[in-house]
């Protein structure tokens, strides 16, 4: 019984719970969005969930233990990203992060032209994002020393 998609939908399923039990008190413009995303998710969720049950594809195994090396470089790499956020400022942090992830994560971002398109893309999806929360939501994100 160790089918991703069961027990990706019951992980959701309980954190939806959870958030959803925390969301009493906030002012009503300030929980719309949050309530949507958790009626979303859940219903996704549920959706999943149902659909495990109905293709009944218990015996398949497809969930593959990581190799712990990887799994503590990638911890380590969201530590630092989390610590130097502040310092250094979150777009340049986070190109960097997201760069470092891509070569541990995937083999094939390790050719220089295959991590030159990720790492462009990257750079351009987070500026998109940084301009939309400094401006458009105004919402400051972490500057540091360099931006």
């Amino acid at each position: 019984m160790r089918n991703s998609d069961f027990l990706a939908s019951l992980l959701m399923l309980i954190i939806v719970g959870v958030f959803t039990a925390q969301i009493s008190g906030i002012p009503f413009f300030g929980i719309v969005f949050p309530r949507a995303v958790l009626i979303a998710m859940g219903v996704l969720s549920a959706g999943l969930l149902v659909s495990v049950f109905v293709k009944k594809e218990w015996p398949k195994n497809d969930i593959v233990a990581p190799r712990m090396g990887t799994v503590a470089a990638i911890l380590l790499i969201a530590a630092g990203w989390i610590a130097l956020m502040e310092v250094i400022g979150f777009y340049v942090v986070s190109v960097i992060a997201v760069g470092l992830l891509m070569l541990v994560i995937d083999r094939k971002a390790r050719t220089a032209a295959a991590f030159t398109r990720s790492i462009i893309a990257v750079a351009i999806e987070l500026g998109l994002f940084y301009v939309a929360f400094a401006t458009l939501l105004e919402v400051p994100l972490p500057r540091g020393i360099l931006f």
